[in-house]
């Protein structure tokens, strides 16, 4: 009788499972004019994404080993090493300043959109640190209202610069990260429809907005990180509110929310003096900064987190703007119909996001993703990654990491202002990691599985009681008590 029970309790638990990790999913909505349907099914694998100090010394560093080769690697060489998720980093970084420079307006920030685009922005970079190492998982996030270990330092990012090095960046994981000079926007034309481009260089040449007069060949940070953290200036509790809090129950609400904890750590960390612009606070280039795509890995653990508290709202898109979308602003240069911004329009139509790139299902559409794509495919229930909190347990408090000394795998750490960075580390070549994969070489805790649908848990519940009964009536032993 006693196994009975354990069966039956077993039964529930995972039928609250399922339940937990499917209330997002939209399969099950009734399509409207508004509202497409969404053929999305339930990610069967999802790699979880962890923060950066609950990393191991050798996960973190492969990060960075990775993050090295795209900045150091051509496109031609990293694609015949990695494959075609292989990206150099300029390209992200190019594809952010075209975004935020569309002459229709921002197609990247000042609005419901910014999570979006940013969304598949973060999934790209993702795939490509895979495609050049496996064993990493999956991408980590920077959660600042951890003020404790500090991540700015020699370990992580790099200790506050100061004057002595006209403010680059010069110790860290990223020391002497460059910022390329005479950049040639022609390289990316195969990616870029030229119609709404609007990006322009600086008159000093480097990848920067074209009304930055930063002209140093690192990355540079006005602010201070250290402060960040020494003050607590974002608190757990507030984070938590946007997610959670009645008050924001639409999507303009929640992303509204999340805005001081998206722009402040760009101005506190990038800065700026005069006309010269920090490369973390430049908003037309702001992924310059190493630090970017963790931060951004962050802003979409927080949609995560609300789209579970808000799946009601699911047949609805959450309540993304279906016109005028742009009510956040006004946003530079926007459009009197905000056009590119709304829930059916493509998301950046002048470098839009495809579903090989973001390694999508191959029922995902084939054309540019819109908006309602990037929404329907990147669900908690949907979407090819997850956060430990998500995945159905709170992420724990990290634990002081052990000093991650500088070695012949990693660029080294000078106090010199600006030399040219050593060669990247060589890393095996590897074949591209689908998303739903996962790799005998990655952490243990790198991914979790879907619960099966809830009919079949039934079945095979009710199959696994009757057993347990047949097995106590005649007598035979069970395994189960």
């Amino acid at each position: 009788m006693r196994c009975i029970f354990v069966a039956l309790f077993l039964c529930f638990f995972l039928s609250l499972s399922y339940a937990a990790s499917s209330d997002t999913l939209m399969t099950e909505c009734t399509p409207t004019t508004d509202y497409i349907a969404c053929d999305a099914t339930l990610a069967s694998t999802q790699r979880v994404r962890r923060e950066v100090r609950e990393l191991s010394t050798t996960e973190w560093q492969a990060v960075v080993d990775a993050m090295w080769i795209m900045k150091t690697t051509s496109q031609e060489d990293g694609e015949a090493l990695y494959g075609s998720s292989f990206k150099i980093h300029d390209y992200f970084v190019t594809k952010h300043a075209v975004a935020f420079t569309d002459t229709r307006g921002d197609q990247a920030h000042f609005g419901a959109h910014f999570i979006t685009w940013h969304g598949g922005f973060v999934l790209e970079f993702e795939n490509c640190l895979l495609a050049i190492d496996p064993s990493i998982g999956a991408l980590p996030y920077w959660d600042q209202t951890i003020t404790s270990p500090s991540v700015f330092n020699d370990e992580y990012f790099g200790f506050d610069p100061d004057q002595s090095t006209d403010f680059q960046v010069v110790t860290g994981k990223f020391a002497n990260w460059p910022v390329t000079a005479n950049f040639d926007l022609s390289q990316f034309d195969s990616y870029i429809d030229y119609t709404y481009q609007g990006y322009a260089t600086p008159s000093s040449g480097h990848l920067r907005s074209a009304v930055n007069t930063l002209s140093n060949p690192n990355v540079t940070r006005y602010g201070s990180g250290e402060d960040v953290e020494n003050f607590g200036r974002y608190k757990e509790d507030e984070w938590l509110a946007c997610t959670t809090d009645s008050t924001y129950l639409i999507w303009n609400d929640w992303n509204g929310c999340l805005g001081s904890f998206h722009g402040g750590p760009h101005a506190d960390v990038g800065g700026t003096v005069g006309t010269e612009i920090g490369d973390f606070e430049d908003s037309t280039t702001s992924p310059n900064g190493p630090l970017f795509m963790f931060h951004h890995a962050n802003m979409e653990r927080s949609k995560f987190m609300w789209m579970q508290n808000q799946a009601v709202s699911k047949c609805e898109y959450f309540g993304f703007p279906v016109v005028d979308a742009a009510t956040l602003g006004p946003g530079p240069r926007e459009s009197p119909g905000h056009e590119g911004m709304n829930l059916n329009e493509i998301s950046s139509q002048t470098w839009p996001f495809y579903k090989d790139e973001l390694d999508l299902d191959s029922s995902a559409p084939s054309t540019a993703l819109t908006h309602a794509d990037l929404i329907c495919w990147l669900t908690p229930a949907t979407a090819p990654y997850t956060y430990a909190s998500v995945a159905g347990s709170e992420t724990p408090a990290p634990t002081p990491s052990p000093t991650i000394s500088s070695s012949p795998s990693s660029p080294p750490l000078s106090p010199s202002p600006s030399p040219s960075p050593s060669p990247p580390p060589t890393l095996s070549p590897s074949p591209p990691l689908s998303p739903t994969q996962t790799d005998s070489t990655a952490p243990a805790a790198s991914s979790v599985t879907s619960s099966a649908p809830g009919g079949l848990q039934f079945v095979l519940c009710a199959i696994a009681v009757g057993y347990i009964h047949l097995n106590a009536a005649v007598g035979a032993p069970t395994y189960l008590t």
